[in-house]
């Protein structure tokens, strides 16, 4: 026995346990009284184990049962209690399951419940141990580890839903979104294993993934309501309402109360403290930021992510953590693509440290594939201040090193409508897309999370909206109906009708017909593709912009006011959104709040080509009457 729960306890999450042969060879030496937990605390100590177990085991037969307590010798009151009975034949299968139950036990705090309920919905040991030390990984920022963890964990035990869900969680957080999906989809197809509560929380993932963002937001309130101290609970709708708000035309800071209560009840869970840093920056409450990751650099959950390490830098304005994050980057240059140290600086809307981000990035001395992403994020920052014709010569820059992101970057520019190209620069560029043949093309797209398959759709949905924007709509439906042939049911084919929606969808603005546009808009399923393609950015200004139009202000302030909380491609719809703000708050008579979005806009362009300067100079002057 002493062998058997020893290598079932050792290697569950942060457990090691003292060698059998240390234990039964000072046990040899003691008198044969019975070990009661006093004496058993001073082996432990002698030992030098924090934890001890005792246990007994009575036998009839071929049946066989036992039973064990698991202490800890700082403590008087046991820990962890389990029993199991059975043959005698399977005695192994009893001590794993004795075993999982004391490590179970054993995990009382709150934000733990999922790693107790994980030991009561597998059958195999091997797998509850890795799924331990995937939350362990996962919970410390780990998430390469975590997701090796938990699949292992599924290899082990195939039904394994709570593995599968977490699994979900850690690949969605590095930007792996089949893999996100497929996990997902097991969890859901395996949740009859679990009780309620997780069936539930699984379910309210999977709506999520689906991009059903209003189902997964009632499907977590429902949760807290019924579940109102279950921590996974809190931390999904915090997750939903983080991300999934400005894809609804609604702030991310909504999740501060859901993250709050989160904290209430794990005050260390590092997700919760990094998301309210992130708040609080938006908010600008700097005081708090500050506080929030001092608590969290003292969890000592963040010293490996670094994700955070550069949020901290660029929040704070710490020009040698920036620098020595970018070192740390440039060490791993396969980081670079899921790594949101660039999407950071967004989130803190600073141009300057994104600038800064991205030259250092771009020197020549680094591979080629970390310049073309330093180009790339130089030339989001250039038009971020509009200066397109220096994001011309980044993009340009980085086509050396990477030409299909490059090419798809410079599309996207070309087609919005408040930077005045000269129409022979987006004939130019829509040329360069004609002659572009993507199939089979291996680079990178734009979007990290973007899969190589989809740059056909993504080219047919460029020529698209440039061919709206040159006039030639018969063409630009001609390019939708090409997308709709290629869609079917599957997740890609989905995404070729999202691509048709919106080309549809500028069509109907350009002739005048808002009220369609947005319907179509509406209908395109951006929530499911956001994580693909960098253009449901474009599309949700283009949003705004359309229920402005139709005098629905207050949600267009909605989508404005949510524009650059996710990703930093949206950088560059910054200003004019500011500017749009501006105009309708003016309309309004709200003057502090006018003022207030005319004063950021002209510090975005203040230095912007001379051709966008008009638009500035007369912020200027609407700015002056206002403060009159």
């Amino acid at each position: 026995m002493v062998d058997l729960l020893s290598a079932g306890l050792d290697g569950a999450g942060p457990l090691r346990s003292v060698p059998p042969s240390a234990y039964l060879g000072r046990m040899a030496s003691l008198p044969g009284a019975a070990l009661d937990p006093k004496r058993g605390r001073r082996l432990a100590q002698q030992l030098g184990a924090e934890l001890y177990v005792l246990g007994e085991i009575v036998a009839s037969g071929n049946r066989v049962s036992i039973g064990a307590t698991m202490y800890d010798r700082s403590r008087k009151d046991p820990v962890a209690r389990s029993s199991v009975e059975g043959n005698s034949d399977g005695i192994f299968e009893l001590v794993d399951r004795l075993a999982a139950n004391l490590i179970a036990g054993r995990s009382g705090a709150p934000g733990e419940r999922l790693s107790r309920v994980a030991a009561t919905t597998t059958s195999s040991l091997s797998a509850f141990k890795a799924y331990l030390q995937g939350e362990r990984a996962f919970g410390a920022g780990r998430d390469a580890q975590a997701i090796e963890a938990f699949q292992q964990a599924v290899a082990e035990d195939s039904v394994f839903a709570l593995a599968y869900y977490r699994l979900s969680d850690a690949a969605d957080r590095v930007g792996r979104p089949e893999l996100a999906d497929s996990a997902g989809e097991r969890a859901l197809r395996f949740r009859d294993h679990l009780r309620e509560r997780e069936r539930r929380l699984i379910e309210a993932q999977h709506a999520w993934r689906l991009g059903q963002g209003a189902e997964a937001e009632r499907l977590c309130r429902r949760l807290v309501a019924d579940f109102p101290d279950d921590v996974e609970a809190w931390l999904q709708l915090g997750e939903v309402l983080v991300h999934g708000n400005p894809l609804r035309g609604r702030s991310s800071i909504e999740a501060r109360p859901a993250l709050e209560q989160v904290l209430t009840r794990d005050s260390a869970n590092g997700e919760a403290l990094i998301h309210l840093a992130r708040i609080a920056y938006l908010e600008g409450k700097r005081s708090e930021v500050e506080r929030l990751l001092e608590r969290l650099a003292a969890t000592g959950q963040d010293a490996d992510v670094v994700e955070t390490r550069a949020f901290r830098a660029f929040a704070l304005g710490d020009r040698p953590g920036q620098k020595r994050v970018t070192h740390l980057i440039r060490a791993d240059p396969t980081r670079v693509p899921t790594v949101t140290a660039l999407d950071v600086a967004v989130r803190a809307d600073d141009l300057e440290g994104s600038e800064r981000f991205g030259r250092w990035l771009a020197r020549e001395s680094e591979p080629q594939d970390v310049q073309g992403y330093g180009h790339r994020m130089l030339a989001q920052t250039a038009l971020a201040k509009g200066q397109w014709r220096r994001a011309r010569q980044e993009v340009e820059a980085a086509a050396r090193f990477d030409s299909i992101p490059a090419v798809e970057m410079w599309s996207l520019f070309s087609a919005l409508t408040f930077i005045p190209l000269p129409s022979e620069e987006v004939l130019a560029t829509r040329e360069a897309l004609r002659r572009w043949k993507p199939a089979g093309a291996a680079e990178r797209m734009e979007h990290t999370a973007a899969r190589s398959d989809l740059h056909p759709y993504l080219r047919l949905h460029r020529l698209g909206l440039l061919e709206t924007r040159l006039g030639d709509t018969t063409l630009a439906l001609l390019r939708a109906r090409v997308l709709d042939e290629a869609g079917d049911s599957t997740t890609t084919g989905r995404y070729a009708h999202t691509l048709a929606q919106s080309i549809r969808a500028h069509v109907a603005a350009a002739g005048k017909r808002d009220g369609d546009a947005l319907k179509q808009i509406e209908s395109a399923g951006w929530e499911a593709a956001a994580s693909v393609f960098a253009s449901e950015a474009y599309d949700r200004y283009f949003r705004a912009e359309l229920l402005e139009r139709l005098g629905r202000e207050d949600e267009a302030l909605g989508w404005y006011g949510s524009i650059a909380e996710r990703a930093a491609y949206e950088l560059v719809y910054l200003a004019p959104a500011h500017r749009r703000q501006a105009e309708i708050y003016a309309r309004r008579g709200q003057k502090e709040l006018a003022a207030r979005h005319y004063r950021r806009f002209i510090e975005l362009w203040g230095e912007a080509d001379p051709e966008l300067q008009p638009m500035v100079k007369e912020a200027r002057e609407k700015l002056a009457l206002l403060s009159s």
